[in-house]
């Protein structure tokens, strides 16, 4: 096991220990626990940043020895292919995803660090919720193995392909599963830098407002929007950017009747945009004049839903015939089911409590 995965492993250590200390704190109001869970968290955001770190460093070196960089980096890459191969693949795509919703959360504890007690128990709610959606995206990681080796991999595939004999070599296994294969012709473009990482900002931030969904749901606490604006509209802007370079990126490399094909990928990233855009206008709104606070929750149940299945659907392997994001092949059930449980729990279980509330409120 390499550092990569050791580093990797730890992380869940301060996930579970944050969930556990959080949750004790919100019980007993007990100083000691709430700092142990900011503790957990900052461990949580180091932790992860040293695994990400060492797998961009394969990535950007084009370790052969490592099948992810392997398959899609090569020596003779300028910089930025190299840097973009690191999100390339649905394994990448996941880590960043993961790092993103890390460092927002990481961020936000510091922010709020300096506010007033009232303002801070709102993230003591909200953080167990956050840490539980990234524990859940790095039990999906792990199951893919981002640092298995080439030769392990090599002989996985190959074991799968019943018209591929069982005593090939490696090199000759080299020879159908070619090194960069997996970097798309159409990914090598210039674009391929900035769409994916801009576009997954946007989705990953709406993390935390969903948990200041999650945290009015529960306690009825009416200035959840101080969790939720800064974030909400950081995601939202970043998710308009990300749709606007995808649909120039479609301009320049299909043509006019590219842009206007409707990709099924295309359309699945639109649709938080609308919901998002629905639910900034109706935060504004709530904070102003405290209208529409149940419906502005649903929008952000409904939107984090949305991001996961177009996560799902753009990197997590959910094929979708006649898009031409279809790059990689399926996943596991056992991934599958921890990608739809993502998608509907906080949509089913939000939903339950957003009720619970409205009823005890009318």
């Amino acid at each position: 096991m390499g550092i990569g995965s050791v580093f990797l492993w730890l992380t869940i250590l301060p996930i579970l220990s944050g969930i556990y200390f959080s949750i004790k704190y919100v019980r007993t109001s007990m100083g000691e626990y709430k700092k142990y869970a900011k503790i957990s968290t900052y461990l949580t955001t180091l932790i992860f940043t040293f695994s990400f770190g060492t797998f961009m460093y394969h990535c950007l070196t084009a370790n052969p020895d490592i099948f992810y960089s392997y398959y899609h980096s090569l020596p003779t890459f300028p910089w930025f292919y190299k840097l973009s191969s690191v999100w390339a693949g649905r394994i990448g795509s996941v880590f960043l995803w993961i790092f993103i919703v890390i460092a927002s959360l990481g961020i936000t504890e510091y922010w709020f660090s300096k506010k007033d007690t009232k303002t801070q128990e709102l993230l003591n709610i909200g953080r167990p919720i956050t840490l539980l959606i990234i524990l859940l995206f790095t039990l999906i990681l792990i199951g893919s193995k981002p640092f298995t080796s080439t030769s392990a991999e090599l002989l996985a595939r190959a074991a799968a392909q019943p018209n591929i004999p069982n005593d090939l070599s490696i090199n000759l296994l080299k020879t159908v599963w070619v090194r960069a294969a997996g970097m798309n012709s159409m990914l090598l473009s210039p674009w391929m830098l900035v769409h994916p990482p801009v576009l997954f900002i946007g989705y990953a931030t709406f993390t935390i407002p969903m948990s200041a969904s999650f945290v009015y749901a529960i306690t009825g606490r009416k200035d959840w929007f101080k969790l939720s604006k800064i974030w909400s509209r950081i995601g939202w802007l970043f998710l308009t950017i990300g749709i606007g370079i995808g649909a120039l990126w479609a301009y320049v490399t299909l043509g006019w009747g590219g842009y206007w094909a409707w990709d099924p990928v295309e359309n699945a990233s639109l649709l938080p945009w609308l919901t998002g855009t629905a639910f900034l206008h109706l935060q504004a709104r709530y904070e102003k004049t405290k209208e529409y606070k149940y419906l502005a929750h649903a929008f952000t149940f409904i939107t984090f839903s949305l991001v996961i299945f177009a996560t799902l659907i753009t990197r997590g392997g959910l094929q979708i015939s006649g898009s031409v994001h279809a790059y990689g092949g399926g996943i596991s059930l056992i991934k599958n089911l921890l990608y739809w449980t993502l998608m509907g729990a906080p949509l089913v279980v939000g939903g339950v409590l957003l009720w619970i509330r409205y009823k005890k409120e009318n």
